[in-house]
């Protein structure tokens, strides 16, 4: 605790607890000021992905691990579901978000520059996708939306095989996930902090760890009304 907290906490609990939530607001609004408001952060995306096709890939350059060939087929979430999934999610400057299967990294970037996030990283085994995701990067990094601070980092590699112990908040749109990749991812998100939480767009296997909070339906690029799950990890059980 700093020497003029205690101070104050000497002379008065009353004053202590005013120079708290004064600190406190102060931290809220230096993070606002690290968001964009949703609108320009849609008009950047579509600027910086304009002409990029990301729906077609071919089987070079991809990362498969193993004989398992996960599936390549593509949707995106919308705008929309990405300014509804950010504000239920209410991130602070402590969270550390991770799209599983990040495409072309449009949510990815979403996060990062709508919302005061600390870290936002992609990870996507498609060759193709990857370097949209890293040729968007560059459009920022050229506009000076980077923040020295903060990370926004693209990972091509297959998630069977990439760390993400960092996480406080995993989303994955995981419908064409088979059932041994949910298998396997389950068993690495349940060695994660507890308190982490997860969107899928796929139920995830049961485990005693893994709260179901609820469901929702969000539009996405294949449908209007598509659902998402939410999960919480609980504490390990002793």
């Amino acid at each position: 605790m700093p020497n003029f907290l205690q101070n104050l906490l000497g002379a008065s609990p009353i004053l202590l607890a005013l120079a708290i939530v004064a600190i406190d607001r102060y931290k809220r609004r230096t993070s606002n000021k690290k968001s964009l408001p949703h609108k320009v952060v849609c008009d950047k995306l579509d600027t910086w992905h304009q002409g990029m096709d990301a729906w077609t890939v071919s089987m070079d350059g991809n990362i498969f691990v193993g004989e398992e060939l996960d599936s390549i087929v593509y949707g995106e979430i919308t705008y929309d579901a990405m300014k509804s999934l950010a504000k239920k999610l209410a991130l602070t400057n402590d969270d550390v978000f991770y799209d599983l299967g990040s495409g072309a990294g449009k949510f990815v970037t979403y996060m990062y520059l709508a919302t005061p996030i600390k870290k936002s990283v992609g990870i996507e085994m498609a060759g193709k996708r990857h370097q949209i995701a890293m040729r968007a990067l560059e459009q920022l990094k050229a506009e000076g939306l980077v923040d020295k601070d903060r990370e926004l980092t693209f990972i091509h590699n297959n998630i069977r095989q990439e760390n993400f112990s960092d996480a406080t908040v995993i989303f994955m749109s995981s419908l064409c996930f088979s059932n041994a990749l949910m298998e396997e991812l389950n068993q690495k998100f349940v060695q994660l902090k507890p308190g982490l939480r997860i969107i899928s767009s796929q139920i995830i296997p049961k485990d005693p760890q893994l709260a179901y909070v609820e469901e929702e339906s969000l539009p996405m690029s294949w449908i209007n009304t598509s659902m998402v799950h939410h999960y919480k990890l609980l504490s390990r059980q002793k």
